[in-house]
């Protein structure tokens, strides 16, 4: 397992360089067009300043461009504002995934369940002050990575292979986050089972009993969670946003047949939705296992891994139980992806327009 983490870390490690420079991989003096002239496709370089270069769906367009660090920051707020709210819901799932294997508990039973615990309704925020940093700072490098990844994508993949660029630069921005990402979710799940009383007590109590690693229980699991989870929510919504684009696009002009055309705000957050919905109820399987396997410690349990706590759930109950606490992650998810995803594309925004107002003080 240590070996596999190494050469993670190391691919990890490389994402996160390329990340800080993005002038390592987007040409200072050009950007990319997609051209259809006569049904054909081609790709034509046009001199513009580098700062003027953006992503807008599967095209490249002229237009004012963050750099990786205010990437960071709208990724940042963007993830714990929308953690924040939603983490109620969040705690509601754990505890319906957390009942032993043939037992099941509904929606109901579980608030019930944790406003009769010692914290009352305090027990809804258990374990929100580490899932904050670092699903925060997990959020802030997956955003920056996946967008000046993308970026690099567009400029190597020929023209069809476009849409393919949102999904494989989402792979990659997972596994960069994924190291910050596991010991918060570790932390998080125990304190939300109250398994542990508090962040210090349960990183002194892991590292005491069960090491470093045992901070990274489940981190394949995660993976195998977030990475197909991550893959289809930002590849998703990127070619939701894309379609509506060329939608607007022709409903305007319907002999245009190339460019692309604009999005509302509200039809931002409808991708949003429709992506945040749909990819909590197919992952659903894959996050149950992993909640079971951060609840047991790394030097064994009642799963030897991840193949065998999917047959030991399936075994108790069929495919109801793969997709016990569905609704609740439903619930949290799709308006959670709804408001982060909004106020990622808000804060982008805002930052866009102050940046484009400075540089026009200064020339005046």
């Amino acid at each position: 397992m240590m070996v596999a983490l190494s050469q993670i870390s190391i691919i990890a490690l490389l994402c996160f360089i390329l990340l800080i420079d993005a002038s390592t991989i987007v040409p200072q003096n050009s950007f990319l067009i997609r051209n259809k002239p006569d049904g054909q496709q081609r790709k034509k370089l046009i001199p513009v300043c580098k700062e003027n270069v953006v992503i807008v769906g599967q095209e490249i367009q002229s237009a004012e461009r963050l750099g990786p660090l205010k990437l960071c920051f709208c990724g940042a707020i963007a993830t714990m504002f929308g953690d924040f709210i939603m983490h109620p819901i969040d705690t509601i799932k754990i505890v319906q995934q957390a009942t032993g294997v043939g037992k099941k508990l509904n929606f109901a039973a579980a608030v019930r369940q944790i406003l009769s615990g010692p914290a009352g309704v305090l027990g809804f925020y258990s374990g929100v002050v580490p899932y904050l940093i670092s699903d925060g700072t997990c959020g802030a490098i997956k955003f920056a990575s996946f967008e000046v990844s993308k970026v690099f994508l567009l400029t190597q993949l020929p023209t069809h292979l476009s849409p393919l660029a949102d999904f494989v630069a989402a792979a990659g921005s997972m596994i960069t986050s994924s190291f910050i990402l596991v010991p918060g979710e570790v932390i998080k799940t125990r304190l939300q089972t109250g398994m542990i009383k508090s962040m210090a007590e349960g990183v002194s109590s892991i590292l005491r009993t069960e090491g470093i690693m045992g901070l990274f229980a489940g981190y394949y699991a995660t993976l195998i969670r977030d990475l197909p989870y991550t893959i289809l929510e930002l590849g998703i919504y990127e070619n939701i946003k894309t379609l509506i684009r060329r939608h607007n696009l022709h409903q305007k002009n319907p002999d245009q047949q190339s460019g692309v055309g604009s999005i509302s705000q509200s039809e931002e957050l409808l991708a949003a939705a429709v992506t945040g919905g749909f990819v909590a109820l197919v992952t659903t399987p894959l996050d149950l296992v992993k909640t079971k396997l951060m609840m047991q410690s790394t030097s064994g349990g009642a799963y030897t891994g991840f193949l065998d706590a999917l047959r030991s759930i399936y075994g108790s109950g069929g495919m109801p139980a793969l997709f016990v606490g569905s609704l609740a992650r439903v619930t949290w998810l799709l308006p959670f992806t709804t408001i982060y995803l909004g106020v990622y594309e808000a804060s982008k925004r805002l930052l866009i327009q102050q940046q484009i107002a400075a540089k026009q003080a200064r020339v005046q």
